[in-house]
């Protein structure tokens, strides 16, 4: 497994996380073209995610989140909360509401709150 931070902070945060059973972004708080060239620079891709994973609605964590995932074909996971705040941003996108309070399986991997 290999994780990458691809920024964090006010300006934008995301990370991939890549193994042989998917690989995930979780938060897209970039442009879609700066998240594909922070991704490239580390030997990445965002082209072939499982997954996009928000933590929350803040922009400088979901800024690029539909674009990126419709790019890719992937869904875009968050809580029911999240979505709803982000309900224009996602509109059109395929999107999975995790439950904050229980472990769900996303692409291969295991996420708890």
């Amino acid at each position: 497994m290999r994780v990458a931070v691809l920024g964090s902070g006010s300006r934008g945060n995301a990370s991939l996380v890549d193994s042989p059973s998917g690989t995930l972004l979780v938060d897209a708080g970039f442009s879609p073209g700066e998240l594909r060239r922070r991704a490239e620079a580390v030997g990445l891709s965002v082209a072939s995610l499982t997954a996009v994973v928000l933590t929350h609605e803040h922009g400088d964590h979901a800024r690029g989140a539909l674009p990126i995932a419709k790019a890719a074909g992937c869904p875009v996971y968050a809580t029911r909360g999240t979505l709803q705040a982000l309900a224009a941003d996602v509109a059109g996108a395929e999107v999975h509401v995790l439950d904050a309070t229980e472990p769900a399986s996303v692409g291969g991997f295991w996420l708890h709150a």
